[in-house]
């Protein structure tokens, strides 16, 4: 985790980036994020998650400066075994307002010259006990990211 990263659910809400990220007009920032978190969950060592982060994902949570509210987040998983409350609020919120769109608005087949969409496995994390969401994080490692780079681990509920 950066050393300037926020290591509590308060200093996490005192991160503008993060508070900022959720609104409509960050969209694409949101997504950004979103795959962040979810690639570093799966793919968790106990200290650096960001090491295990493919490469383009990585860049682009540095590019939208959100690589620190990232490595918060999935780092306060791997210390609690939780998300932050507040994550888990605008998270619920946002799966919500996509669930109507193909992959449960958690993923896309990966497109050329277009941002990678996928966060379906933090999807699942969040909610072991939906069928669909295990259905989209399934099709997603099928036909999601085709760089191979996320894999099953332990602490995905397969």
């Amino acid at each position: 985790m950066a050393a300037s990263a926020p290591k509590t659910e308060t200093d996490l809400l005192s991160d503008p980036h993060y508070t900022t990220v959720w609104d409509a007009k960050r969209q694409a920032d949101l997504i950004v994020f979103l795959n962040g978190v979810s690639e570093a969950i799966v793919n968790q060592s106990a200290e650096n998650a960001s090491t295990s982060m493919s490469e383009d994902v990585h860049k682009s949570l540095q590019h939208a400066k959100l690589m620190d509210a990232a490595m918060a987040v999935s780092g306060y998983n791997a210390r609690t075994n939780r998300f932050p409350d507040d994550f888990v609020t605008k998270m619920n919120r946002y799966l919500s307002s996509v669930a109507a769109m193909p992959g449960e608005g958690t993923w896309a087949p990966a497109r050329p010259g277009a941002p990678s969409k996928d966060f379906a496995a933090l999807a699942y994390v969040l909610h072991p006990d939906d069928p669909e969401y295990l259905r989209e994080f399934i099709a997603a490692r099928k036909g999601g990211r085709s760089d191979g780079r996320i894999k099953a681990s332990a602490s995905v509920h397969t």
